[in-house]
């Protein structure tokens, strides 16, 4: 049985949707790291007008870089740890995600 600890975006992972139709195009997510190296993801969205909330406000300024650490990946679920950070590497927010993971649909 294999015991390596689970890392990063798996190397069989097929996306349903392409990241150009997705939500993360729209925000800008910037993919840097799949985490296959050392089990943490790593991105960035660059700050934008569009994406302030109504007082102008958003966590950091400049870049949102977040890292994503996996903490369950099991067959038909995926629970991600996100950490956001502003460029002066202040933590800003934690996001945890759980991800329904589902056999692709042929046809």
């Amino acid at each position: 049985m294999d015991r390596r600890p689970v890392t990063g975006i798996p190397e069989t992972f097929e996306p349903v949707v392409a990241l150009e139709d997705c939500f993360d195009a729209v925000y800008g997510l910037e993919l840097l790291d799949d985490g296959n190296r050392d089990g943490v993801v790593r991105g960035r969205t660059a700050i934008r007008d569009d994406l302030r909330q109504q007082f102008g406000l958003l966590h950091g300024r400049g870049h949102l870089n977040q890292t994503a650490a996996v903490r369950h990946r099991g067959r038909t679920r995926w629970l991600w740890e996100v950490e956001s950070r502003d460029d002066d590497d202040r933590l800003c927010a934690v996001t945890i995600v759980n991800i329904a993971v589902r056999d692709r649909r042929r046809g």
